[in-house]
């Protein structure tokens, strides 16, 4: 009761002075329309007694729209969510943690480069809860180093920020520049690229957002078809549609479901 109290009163007093000062608390600015939709995508797929948001809403299998994977997906959203809804990126981080699953390369997102993206992940997800209503997975990393990592595109990306991360700035530039070798003109194409899937939609935002935290945009001097295209896989419903390809006119066409590590990439990237 006293904490309660004293908050109050601190927060009263905080506004007297701002208001006998003139100055008026400037809001947070509202996200651009694109990115607002994306982020009622996201509390759209909210399943508030698990506190974690689904795999995706829309894939023709439905087994999905009750998969809650606490990594990547809910960590991802974690993220994403951090400056548009503290509260619920906080609370959803602490379910994650809950389920003891916090520690992850996917971290250095999040400038944590406790883990080296180079660890192999294991083939088998552990399942951590089932039943008729839903099921929760997650990710789980091995000890096991991949000798081939510099071949996938997302593991260069994601070893280019835990070097930053480190002040490592000169083996972080040298991962950017192979992963910005990967461009072919239309997408990044890997070791993991399957030409009757198409070009991943992450590894778009994955990149820009990269690129952005080196201050390395300068570099990319494919940006706008890069955005182009991100933005023309949103889907009606916020969401970003996870492959695409372009047809004989380059006319690009969507394929695959939306799905919460896509939009929480493609937020991360463009806020």
């Amino acid at each position: 009761m006293k904490t309660l109290l004293s908050f109050i009163m601190i927060f009263v007093l905080t506004v007297l002075t701002c208001c006998a000062s003139g100055v008026t608390p400037t809001p947070a600015p509202a996200p651009p329309p694109e990115l607002a939709k994306g982020y009622s995508y996201l509390l759209n797929n909210l399943n508030p007694n698990l506190n974690l948001i689904c795999e995706s809403p829309d894939d023709p299998n439905p087994a999905l729209h009750k998969t809650y994977w606490l990594i990547n997906d809910n960590l991802l959203a974690s993220f994403a969510l951090k400056s548009y809804d503290p509260e619920l990126s906080s609370s959803i981080l602490a379910t994650i943690e809950k389920y003891g699953c916090r520690q992850h390369y996917l971290g250095v997102l999040n400038k944590d480069s406790g883990i080296d993206p180079v660890l192999a992940l294991d083939s088998n997800p552990e399942v951590i809860e089932e039943n008729s209503d839903y099921v929760i997975k997650t990710e789980r990393l091995t000890d096991i180093k991949m000798q081939d990592y510099a071949e996938y595109f997302d593991k260069l990306c994601y070893k280019t920020l835990w070097h930053y991360h480190q002040g490592q700035h000169q083996e972080a530039a040298g991962h950017f520049n192979q992963a910005l070798m990967m461009w072919d003109g239309q997408g990044f194409k890997d070791k993991a690229f399957k030409l009757e899937e198409g070009y991943n939609t992450y590894k778009l935002a994955l990149f820009y957002l990269t690129a952005k935290t080196l201050g390395r945009l300068d570099a990319v001097t494919f940006q706008e078809p890069l955005l182009s295209t991100i933005y023309g896989l949103q889907s009606a419903s916020g969401g970003f549609h996870t492959f695409y390809c372009f047809d004989n006119k380059g006319q690009l066409e969507v394929k695959g479901s939306t799905n919460t590590e896509t939009t929480s990439l493609v937020l991360m990237a463009l806020r």
